[in-house]
């Protein structure tokens, strides 16, 4: 009688709780949590090709010539710790002439610094007086 109370005890007590045991030993180390690492690109624009002095405005002068051509080069770079896209353009009415950039999309790799040359043409026919435009810079 004891022999098959032993054995009992061993099929449904002993043996279940090995089985157990070993199930959440296996399952326990294999757990983990994601968590989110903040990946994202920072371009800004700057004077200079270091990216020490913050692009604020571009001054072309107090006397542009109409039928000519003037360029200026600015630097953007990537603060972020991720790769980023960077498309530049204007915005508003230019009707007096013509704004190119080159390039005008670029991608950055983390702390990349590429310069942007912007060719403002006027037209020959531009009436004199005081414009403006605003470029865009998306990332």
């Amino acid at each position: 009688m004891k022999k098959i109370i032993l054995t009992l005890v061993l099929i449904f007590v002993i043996i279940p709780g090995i089985v157990y045991a070993a199930i959440n030993w296996y399952i326990i180390p294999n757990q983990l949590t994601i968590i989110e690492t903040s990946q994202n690109a920072d371009i800004n624009a700057y004077v200079d090709n270091g990216g020490t002095i913050s692009l604020e405005a571009i001054y072309w002068g107090t006397e542009i010539q109409q039928g000519e051509s003037y360029q200026f080069t600015y630097y953007v770079k990537n603060d972020g710790n991720a790769i980023g896209e960077h498309t530049v353009y204007s915005a508003g009415v230019i009707d007096w002439g013509t704004v190119n950039y080159n390039p005008s999309v670029i991608s950055l790799s983390p702390g990349e610094v590429v310069p942007i040359t912007v060719t403002l043409t006027v037209d020959i026919d531009a009436t004199p007086g005081t414009y403006s435009f605003n470029m865009i810079g998306t990332d």
